[in-house]
């Protein structure tokens, strides 16, 4: 792997990854988590902290931008933002205007920006965000006002699917305040780390505010100890087959007398 890319633009920089792969297998399972129609608004979050939740939430993005739809990341997490490090990168300085310190959700919702003033498009296609903008000293008054609940609705108009980072459930109220203005919540937790209390509380809290929990994605799974070790090497033998189907037919021919 490119070790300029970030492992939060995997899906975009690696596509063919057994990485990227398993992204895909998650916006198919998000698409086909509610049976009336896909969910538009999601929240993607974790119990605790460093559970990988950004670096889901940004490559989950970029293949539901992938299918042609316009996709948006809102950087909800108005106390340790991280979604702007990587989505700045590969803009042109120019058109980016800023970063996390830059105007954002934040400057929006005190009443410092427009709405549409802190909207930022990326390098992939179809994928735009907004940054988190300055950290404030009251983010979940902030996110419960009418104003964000109005901007929800401002920008579904115009965008397919809206992808919202939050901070971990345990410990702040943030989480549980916007996913009762979401279609669904998908859960990160640490495969082998993740105590199952922590999550059961996260699980718990969830319910408790009526939230529709879409799934969990079990991040940093180890295959080799987790039955996942026939589905890789399957992957990967057809990830040959394709590389073989794509060079030209004298190279089959010499492949095949070898």
């Amino acid at each position: 792997m490119d070790p300029t890319y970030p492992v939060e633009r995997v899906a975009h920089c690696h596509p063919k990854s057994i990485l990227s792969e398993a992204y895909r297998n998650i916006r198919t399972s998000i698409l086909l988590s509610t049976p009336e129609s896909p969910p538009k608004r999601i929240i993607i979050t974790s119990a605790n902290p460093l559970e990988g939740k950004t670096t889901t939430l940004i490559n989950t993005s970029i293949t539901l931008s992938q299918t042609g739809a316009q996709v948006l990341i809102i950087d909800a997490d108005l106390r340790k933002p991280r979604v702007h490090t990587v989505l700045n990168k590969g803009i042109n300085r120019g058109s980016a205007r800023g970063n996390g310190k830059g105007k954002g959700l934040s400057s929006f919702l005190s009443g410092n920006s427009s709405l549409w003033g802190v909207v930022r498009r990326t390098d992939i296609p179809n994928l735009y965000f907004i940054p988190a903008g300055p950290v404030p000293p009251n983010p979940s008054e902030l996110l419960g006002s009418n104003l964000f609940k109005g901007m929800i609705q401002a920008l579904g108009e115009k965008f397919d699917h809206i992808v919202i980072d939050t901070p971990p459930v345990i410990g702040f109220a943030d989480s549980l305040i916007l996913s009762t203005l979401v279609d669904g919540v998908v859960l990160v937790v640490t495969g082998g780390k993740t105590h199952k209390e922590a999550l059961q509380r996260a699980k718990d809290a969830l319910q408790h505010v009526n939230a529709r929990i879409l799934g969990v994605v079990v991040n940093r799974v180890n295959i080799d100890q987790s039955g996942y070790n026939e589905y890789y090497c399957r992957y990967e033998y057809y990830q040959q087959e394709d590389r073989r189907k794509e060079l030209p037919y004298r190279a089959h021919r010499r492949g095949m007398s070898a």
